[in-house]
C-alpha cells in the first residue's frame, strides 16, 4: 500500500470472524505507526484472539511512505525566443 508523503495514512480496514464468538473485529490489535512526515517502508502488524484464547495467524501490512508529487517547472520570458546567428545565448 502507497500513501503520499505528508498526507494522513488511512487505513483501509479488516475484520476478524470466528466459527464460536463470530465477530471478533473489535479485538484487534494493530502494532506499529506509519510516519508520513519522513519517506520509507513500514509494517503494521494486526493480531486477534477469540475468547477461548486462540490466536489468528498475525497479518502484516507494509505501508510505503513515497513522494508522488512531481516537481513545478516554471519558464520566465517567452517560451518562443529566436536568437540571431553567431548571438551568445544567456
Amino acid at each position: 500500500m502507497i500513501t503520499p508523503f505528508g498526507l494522513p495514512h488511512i487505513d483501509p480496514g479488516y475484520i476478524a470472524i470466528d466459527d464460536f464468538n463470530h465477530y471478533v473485529t473489535d479485538n484487534v490489535i494493530v502494532s506499529g505507526t506509519v510516519d508520513t512526515g519522513m519517506l520509507g517502508t513500514y509494517t503494521l502488524q494486526y493480531d486477534v484472539s477469540d475468547s477461548s484464547g486462540n490466536m489468528a495467524i498475525i497479518q502484516n501490512r507494509t505501508v510505503i511512505v513515497a513522494d508522488l508529487t512531481a516537481p513545478v517547472m516554471t519558464l520566465y520570458g517567452s517560451t518562443n525566443m529566436t536568437i540571431p546567428y553567431n548571438f551568445t545565448y544567456a
